[in-house]
């Protein structure tokens, strides 16, 4: 007797891509998680290394170094408004063009950047809290400053991610940073 040659039948072959396509699903969404989680871990770093820049500065010249205002440009995209967050922008010592530059304060950043960051300082009145929702921040009566992080990480111009620190607090506090 021949053997008969065997082969797959369909409902095999459908079990199989129906798995091969669950296991694709579950690979993009992790990996996508994955760059969210880097982007959002680099404005918690490059905040904090404004933080230590700022009580340096404070240290060295007795007060926090006033960069924005408050209300200036992010850097470094210097146009008013925060980055699109899916393309990187180099970082610049230089911006705002306007004003005190950030090559005042010792914040080293070799590498582009996905948001755009902002630091005032002041002396005794509230520090700005950007809109910022869940911020205890009250009356201050000594020197302060705040860094500010803005990013739109999803590129839709509909909702923005945000962290804020400030000397008042220790904590780097965050709003929709997945957007």
């Amino acid at each position: 007797m021949r053997a008969r040659a065997r082969g797959f039948t369909l409902v095999e072959l459908a079990v199989v891509v129906v798995i091969v396509g669950v296991l694709s699903v579950v690979a993009v969404v992790g990996y996508r998680k994955i760059i969210l989680s880097g982007k959002v871990s680099e404005a918690t770093n490059v905040i904090g290394a404004i933080r230590i820049a700022q009580e340096d500065f404070k240290s060295e010249k007795g007060g926090y170094q006033n960069i924005n205002n408050g209300t200036g440009n992010f850097c470094p995209q210097d146009s008013g408004t925060y980055p699109n967050g899916k393309i990187k922008t180099q970082w610049s010592t230089t911006c705002p063009t306007s004003g005190t530059q950030w090559g005042t304060l010792a914040v080293h950043i070799a590498d582009p950047v996905y948001f755009g960051y902002k630091t005032s300082a002041g002396v005794g009145s509230t520090p700005g809290k950007y809109g910022f929702p869940g911020t205890p921040f009250g009356a201050v009566t000594g020197p302060w400053f705040t860094a500010y992080a803005e990013a739109d990480l999803d590129g839709d111009g509909v909702n923005t991610s945000k962290f804020l620190t400030s000397n008042g607090t220790n904590r780097v506090f965050s709003d929709m940073p997945g957007e």
